[in-house]
């Protein structure tokens, strides 16, 4: 960092403006050089800090332009009943003793298709932590306090594995900083060991692309593996084939925005919040909003019977009221309006598409 700071100012400005789950990487990256050097040199730690965050402040002056909080979606909420994220929701508890296992559940439980981290982490890190600890702490400190405090900050937000990767070239060479100092016999036992997992870790990538490499070469495949990987494309390919080429669509509980080849408004992220925000916002006139909006047609999950946009065991921390009116709600208000102001022209199991009176 003291011999090249213009390159890591701007990589880390390239990593904010990325994702901002970058920040505690960052931080340690910061603490870190200021370890590293032993003195603190403020002139020098300004500019690194502003040449970074000049990379970021176009979204920031984006978002105060169209009246946003400048960290929107992050804060600047003004609706009471709109949380962008539930803490809570991921991972295997936040009390303390939960904290203190953090490591051991996310490499011995995470689960990647359920809110129990969501993704899979290979226990390997573990085995080298000891010898991290004892050996490589001592002379790659520095390294030692940008890991921990890149893992500190992870575990403070969501338990979600995918945040984790930011942090993740940092934790891996302090894990293995210590593995150059044991002894010949101990060397070989963790690669021995490392070894013999690669089928559970590699495994299941490899089987996945097994089966979707059909997609690379033929048209056919691709179609139908998007069929069977993206819930709701059916709705997305009549909207692509049948829709007037100038139409504006809007996702309302819908996820699959990337395949829609119209322009496209809200669509989803985290618990459906754009479609529950403009719901709370414009209430009886929400369909309304986007007919004035140019749109012309919805593509809406869960507007049928019996079909539900949220299960109400993945919000045990929310008490039945409180469920009722942040998820409940909105889907019933929704489905009242879509009634009154819009004709179903499609439906396939839970997605539909709807066209604007």
């Amino acid at each position: 960092l003291e011999d090249r700071p213009k390159p890591m100012a701007l990589f880390a400005g390239m990593a904010l403006a990325a994702k901002y789950t970058a920040a505690p990487v960052l931080v340690g990256i910061y603490l870190a050089w200021l370890v590293q050097r032993k003195s603190l040199d403020l002139p020098g730690l300004t500019r690194w800090t502003a040449v970074a965050l000049l990379l970021v402040l176009p979204w920031w002056i984006r978002n105060g332009l169209e009246g946003l909080h400048p960290l929107f979606p992050y804060a600047g909420w003004d609706l009471e009943s709109t949380q962008f994220m539930h803490l809570e929701k991921y991972g295997m508890g936040r009390g303390p003793l939960d904290l203190m296992l953090l490591p051991w559940n996310v490499s011995f439980h995470a689960e990647p298709d359920s809110f129990v981290f969501l993704g899979r982490l290979s226990p390997a890190g573990l085995l080298f932590l000891p010898a991290a600890l004892l050996l490589g702490l001592r002379q790659h400190l520095a390294l030692g306090v940008a890991a921990v405090v890149a893992l500190v900050g992870w575990a403070l937000g969501p338990h979600w594995i995918r945040y984790l990767l930011p942090a993740a070239p940092l934790l891996a060479l302090f894990l293995v900083s210590g593995y150059p100092r044991l002894p010949r016999f101990a060397r070989i036992a963790l690669l021995f060991t490392v070894f013999l997992g690669l089928p559970q870790n590699w495994g299941p990538w490899l089987g996945d692309l097994y089966q979707r490499a059909p997609a690379l070469t033929s048209s056919e495949a691709r179609t139908e593996l998007l069929r069977s990987e993206i819930r709701g494309y059916e709705a997305i390919e009549w909207i692509n084939t049948n829709s007037p080429e100038d139409a504006r669509v809007a996702l309302l509980f819908s996820w699959p925005k990337f395949h829609v080849e119209r322009p496209t408004v809200l669509g989803s992220v985290e618990d459906h919040v754009p479609t529950r925000a403009h719901l709370a916002l414009h209430e009886d006139s929400a369909l309304e909003v986007l007919k004035q909006a140019g749109v012309s047609h919805l593509v809406v999950a869960g507007a049928c019977t019996g079909c539900k946009n949220f299960l109400r065991k993945s919000y045990p921390f929310l008490s039945e009221t409180q469920f009722e009116h942040l998820y409940r709600e909105p889907e019933q208000k929704l489905q009242s309006l879509l009634i009154e102001d819009a004709t179903k022209v499609f439906e396939s199991a839970k997605y539909s598409v709807w066209r604007l009176l």
